[in-house]
């Protein structure tokens, strides 16, 4: 099945990442057979800091079709490992963001929180997140 947002023929990535007012990007095409050959790539010095003006220059990359993937720097995000509280499944994120809040280094309501379960599911007690 081929996803409809995805266009066929060559397979071109773009990879960006950032910090403060920089963009830095690679835009590649590859067939996963004999790797990647490099397009374009670049640095984008004094972006505007607001998420206007990044989306704006993102465009600016025409990504429809392409695979984009964001490469955070570690003051970007932070992982954690907690317990998993006993909750019901569709209560889970929600217990989970009200256990973390006091551990995180940014605003709890800045937070995009991912959930992934932690171990091969043989320990015994709570499952680790």
């Amino acid at each position: 099945m081929r996803w409809p947002w995805k266009r066929g023929g060559a397979n071109k990535h773009l990879v960006i990442s950032w910090s403060g007012q920089t963009l830095a990007y690679v835009l590649a095409c590859g067939d996963g057979v004999k790797g990647h050959t490099v397009l374009g790539s670049g640095v984008r010095r004094n972006c505007a800091h607001d998420l206007g003006q990044l989306v704006e220059d993102l465009k600016a990359f025409n990504l429809e079709g392409l695979e984009v993937k964001v490469l955070l720097r570690p003051g970007q995000y932070q992982l954690l490992e907690v317990k998993a509280p006993a909750v019901a499944p569709d209560e889970l994120r929600a217990a989970v963001r009200f256990k973390i809040r006091d551990m995180l280094d940014f605003p709890i309501d800045e937070v995009t929180l991912d959930l992934m379960r932690a171990g091969d599911g043989q320990q015994e007690g709570p499952a680790q997140l």
